[in-house]
């Protein structure tokens, strides 16, 4: 299926992502008190974000590699002092546009106001146990 993610178009195949996720629960346990907050927040993402991952192949919100929170805050929006992180979800996919000109910081596109998304290729931080279902060509 095409997705549209501003400056990157990827075929992601739903299917395979599905299966490699019904079989690997790649869960981030990290103890540390950012990856805890982010892991309590992520459940109460709005249905919008929640559909769109449904959409990649991705049924629970914790099915995530690797949480990087932000500590800066401001530099990154100030418009009511939010926690940003950075999260890692993998899928199975294609990339079959790629726009590298885009300036730093406007990569991706927003999801609801305060859920933005990228996409990218290769195996940025690869489940310990990668299956083919887990990259991009």
């Amino acid at each position: 299926m095409i997705f549209d993610f501003g400056d990157t178009t990827v075929d992601i195949d739903v299917n395979a992502t599905r299966e490699y996720y019904s079989q690997h629960k790649p869960i981030n346990d990290c103890d540390c008190t950012g990856c805890k907050n982010f892991r309590r927040a992520i459940l109460n993402v709005g249905d919008k974000v929640k559909e769109t991952f449904k959409s990649f192949g991705i049924d629970d919100m914790r099915y995530i590699t690797e949480i990087i929170p932000w500590v800066n805050v401001n530099s990154h929006d100030s418009r009511n002092g939010l926690f940003w992180y950075q999260g890692f979800f993998h899928v199975k996919g294609k990339v079959v546009k790629e726009d590298k000109n885009v300036p730093k910081g406007e990569e991706g596109i927003f999801i609801d106001n305060n859920f933005k998304i990228f996409s990218g290729t290769g195996n940025a931080l690869p489940p310990r146990k990668l299956s083919p279902a887990c990259s991009f060509d």
